[in-house]
């Protein structure tokens, strides 16, 4: 449950980043990205041991990730939505990848807090914007798709929660093969909307559901 935590940071920290950023509006938003990218590639590479009394951890933490999505939102790119949607998600697949390798060589990387998740965050923000952009969700936003979207978006608070249970529930009929992964996947994602989407639906009791 670390991430509940950091949440409540994050929130805490918010409008004091706010106050800063209105004022100095994209610069100011791209001054703490610089700081925050380098504290990043320090973290990936390991490369705080070259100063040992030099540690930007405290800062190179969760607070980034929305003042990039800020940055990506409001920053005027040079090229159309559609060679930005391409571009975003190709970025997206090569840092996957290469975090799939780092992960398969033992390579340590830590977690959220590297490279190749930072770029996979922005690339994949990237595309889904561009995407909402180019009207590529009007098709589907009415439809069983778009209606299953808005009720995971709804519920994704308290999926947060219950998924914790749903997983240790499952571990214990855990098949053992990776072949039945995406089966296990799927389950743990429907189970996890499932309880606060009923919990929601009960009188009194939805004020805790998390929806």
């Amino acid at each position: 449950m670390w991430y509940f935590w950091t949440l409540i940071g994050i929130y805490l920290f918010i409008p004091v980043l706010n106050s800063f950023i209105k004022d100095y509006k994209i610069k100011g938003a791209e001054y703490f990205l610089a700081i925050w990218l380098f504290t990043i590639i320090l973290k990936t590479f390991n490369a705080y041991p070259l100063w040992s009394h030099f540690n930007l951890d405290m800062f190179a933490n969760y607070i980034g990730y929305p003042v990039l999505g800020y940055w990506i939102s409001n920053k005027k790119f040079n090229i159309n939505d559609k060679k930005l949607c391409m571009a975003g998600l190709i970025i997206f697949l090569i840092s996957l990848a290469v975090f799939v390798y780092c992960c398969y060589t033992n390579f340590s990387l830590a977690q959220y807090q590297n490279l190749p998740n930072m770029l996979e965050a922005a690339g994949l923000f990237i595309f889904i914007m561009c995407l909402d952009r180019l009207n590529r969700f009007e098709s589907i936003k009415d439809g069983f798709i778009g209606n299953a979207i808005l009720s995971l978006s709804i519920c994704s608070y308290g999926m947060y929660f219950s998924h914790t249970i749903i997983v240790k529930a499952l571990s214990y009929h855990n098949p053992g093969s990776n072949l039945l992964f995406p089966i296990m996947f799927v389950l743990i994602v429907f189970l996890s909307w499932l309880l606060p989407y009923v919990l929601s639906k009960i009188p009194y009791i939805k004020t805790f559901s998390g929806v």
